[in-house]
């Protein structure tokens, strides 16, 4: 009988409990984490700005008028980068005035660098403001005077000039002033060395129609 006691007590103290199969599982848990290599998955890295294009790259306005501007990011190698907030900002407020949407307002004659930056990344354009509407500078070299004068005139001058004041509002609805000056040197060359015979008429009145356009790409310069 006392066999059989110790037996039955030997058994009874020999039995794990349910705590420590819980506690040897969690050390289990515990020690496959410990050898676990760490790695995960790499993280997306997020593209650098490299350069910045503004568009238009130039334009002409007159007082009180406005144009948007856009700018487009890319990273190094040329991909475009989405998601970027870009700085606006007018090297000459006086002249032309931008918002933080890159809308530009022409203020005053004159010339400013319009420039989009993010990070240590930029991109310009530049904004000619004139005393007078492009349109209505390209009207006036459609004026019904103009127009019936020219048609008396010499096919060489009129070719010429055809060409030149042709390169002159180009270069205004392009914001290229410079060019716009150098396509007014032209015609007033043409002028210069042509003026024979019914020319001169012509070309007198013309001329004062180039000292307007003087005036106003001037004004820009």
């Amino acid at each position: 009988m006392r066999e059989t006691h110790l037996w039955t007590s030997l058994r009874i103290h020999s039995r794990p409990s349910r705590s420590t199969g819980i506690g040897c599982l969690g050390f289990l848990v515990a020690a496959m984490a410990a050898c676990s290599d760490g790695s995960t998955e790499p993280e997306e890295a997020t593209p650098v700005v490299a350069s910045i294009a503004v568009t238009p790259d130039a334009t002409a306005l007159a007082v009180g008028e406005t144009v948007t501007l856009s700018a487009e990011a890319t990273d190094a190698q040329g991909t475009g980068v989405a998601g970027v907030s870009f700085t606006w900002q007018s090297s000459n407020e006086s002249v032309v005035t931008v918002t933080g949407d890159g809308v530009a307002t022409a203020v005053a004659p004159g010339t400013a660098t319009i420039t989009s930056s993010s990070g240590d990344a930029s991109g310009s354009a530049i904004v000619s403001v004139l005393t007078a509407p492009v349109t209505s500078l390209r009207d006036l070299t459609i004026d019904a005077l103009i127009v019936s004068l020219l048609a008396g005139v010499s096919d060489t001058a009129r070719d010429g000039l055809a060409v030149a004041v042709e390169g002159l509002l180009r270069g205004l609805a392009e914001g290229d002033v410079a060019a716009s000056q150098a396509a007014l040197a032209d015609a007033r060359n043409i002028v210069g060395g042509t003026a024979t015979g019914d020319d001169v008429v012509f070309f007198a009145v013309l001329d004062v129609v180039f000292d307007y356009f003087d005036g106003v790409l001037n004004t820009a310069a």
